[in-house]
């Protein structure tokens, strides 16, 4: 098992407080584990979406939120395959997203109240 393998690596660097490397196996860690490249967009998870797509988005350097906020037609516009904008505004709303809301209440001089409201912001699909 790779993940294991490159874990107990990153415990040994960690150990031996070899910075540069430890930086190196958690990014390889979170490479296997995610089964994407740390360069690669987010979307690339979907399979639905063509490989054309995919490499116009990464070209363009569009961000998950930034599809998020755009329009189907915008983002079809701007990939230059207007019939493909509301698979891909689909598949960004399914990237898991949470919204936060703080509130800070002071009690008295050294003590604060602060209330976390974390919301999700993404559409659950089961596939």
């Amino acid at each position: 098992n790779a993940a294991r393998i490159v874990r107990a690596l990153f415990e040994i660097a960690l150990r031996k407080r070899w910075p540069t490397m430890t930086y190196r196996l958690i990014n390889l860690c979170k490479v296997i584990d995610k089964r994407l490249w740390g360069f690669a967009h987010p979307l690339r998870q979907f399979s639905v979406l063509p490989h054309t797509v995919l490499e116009r988005l990464e070209r363009r350097r569009l961000t998950v939120d930034r599809l998020r906020e755009m329009s189907k037609e915008e983002i079809g516009h701007m990939l230059q395959h207007v019939n493909i904008g509301a698979k891909v505004k689909q598949c960004a709303h399914q990237l898991p997203s949470l919204l936060m809301d703080a509130s800070i209440q002071p009690i008295t001089r050294t003590v604060l109240r602060v209330r976390l409201l974390i919301t999700p912001d993404f559409k659950w699909h089961d596939q």
